[in-house]
């Protein structure tokens, strides 16, 4: 089964490629939102987390940031983050989350793709609610990748190496 978009999909793909030609966010009339004063003020708190990305030691991380929330769920995950890849290609966009009601994702051209699926549980949990855009922004844009272990496997490895090596050149000396 393959997961080919549909004329809907298109048409939202198309209004916020659009939208975010003009801003850099975009929030549907009518989203689900815990924010008093409804969809004017979540359009408004994520226009100023954008503000806030653009500053700081993670504005170089994050770039052009656009952030979108949009009221339907695609058939899958992978519709939304197929839309939001279309926006970060077709937009001067370095990084695009979008959301809908039921489903979250982000795409970038700068952080990490790790950095990104390892705090999208940050994004699923409160779609309405910006300040879980905040955190997860802060989340991977401070995320380091876990190179203990696989500086310590390497380090065995080349341990490993070198007493095999060690025991061969001691074999052949005897022989």
């Amino acid at each position: 089964m393959t997961d080919s978009p549909s004329p809907h999909t298109s048409d939202v793909t198309a209004q916020l490629i659009a939208s975010f030609n003009d801003a850099p966010v975009y929030v549907a009339e009518g989203f689900p939102t815990e924010v008093e004063s409804g969809t004017a003020g979540l359009s408004k708190e994520l226009k100023e987390i954008v503000e806030a990305a653009t500053k700081g030691e993670s504005a170089s991380k994050i770039g052009n940031l656009k952030i979108g929330y949009i009221n339907n769920d695609g058939p899958m995950h992978n519709s939304l983050r197929d839309i939001a890849q279309k926006i970060l290609d077709q937009t001067n966009a370095d990084t695009v989350i979008l959301k809908s009601p039921n489903q979250a994702t982000a795409v970038s051209e700068n952080l990490p793709r790790f950095a990104i699926e390892s705090n999208a549980k940050i994004l699923y949990g409160a779609n309405s609610n910006p300040g879980a855009t905040q955190e997860f922004l802060q989340q991977a844009t401070s995320y380091e990748a876990p190179t203990g272990l696989a500086n310590i496997g390497v380090l065995l490895a080349l341990l490993v190496a070198a007493l095999i090596t060690s025991l061969f050149n001691l074999r052949n000396k005897r022989a």
